[in-house]
């Protein structure tokens, strides 16, 4: 590796040096696929101040919606807002023209919800975080819950 070059770890990074990095592999990505423009996903839960209590944030591209965050806050799960939720995320993901979901969750998270909603999983990671194991689900879009 020539001199001109350094690898630093920073555990506090720019947040325009993370987007040189999602733009570069975003554009990679385009290039390669011969598909579409990738999008970023974001849905807000507000309380009646404006403060965000919950919500989706993830991208579509290439046919899938990928939702990387799902989440609602403590005192208000149970009550059927991470399932309105999802299903705000997978209409805005077949409005754009995908056809399947995926997502990620932990054993002490949802997974049970997600299969509930038509979500299957495809692969598992054990031994996570002590004795959790990491669940992966897909969706296909194009058929009713």
């Amino acid at each position: 590796m020539s001199d001109e070059y350094q690898i630093n770890i920073e555990l506090t990074p720019d947040e325009s040096d993370v987007r040189v990095l999602l733009n570069g592999i975003h554009d990679h990505n385009t290039r390669h696929s011969g598909e579409g423009e990738a999008s970023y996903l974001s849905i807000f839960l507000r309380d009646s101040l404006g403060k965000v209590v919950g919500g989706v944030y993830g991208w579509t591209a290439y046919g899938w919606l990928k939702i990387d965050v799902l989440w609602v806050q403590e005192d208000l799960r149970g009550q059927g807002f991470g399932k309105k939720l999802l299903f705000a995320a997978e209409a805005e993901g077949a409005r754009r023209d995908c056809q399947f979901a995926t997502l990620d969750s932990f054993s002490f998270q949802a997974p049970d919800l997600y299969k509930k909603y038509g979500y299957e999983e495809f692969a598992v990671l054990d031994k996570i975080a002590g004795n959790q194991t990491w669940h992966f689900l897909k969706k296909d879009l194009r058929t009713e819950n």
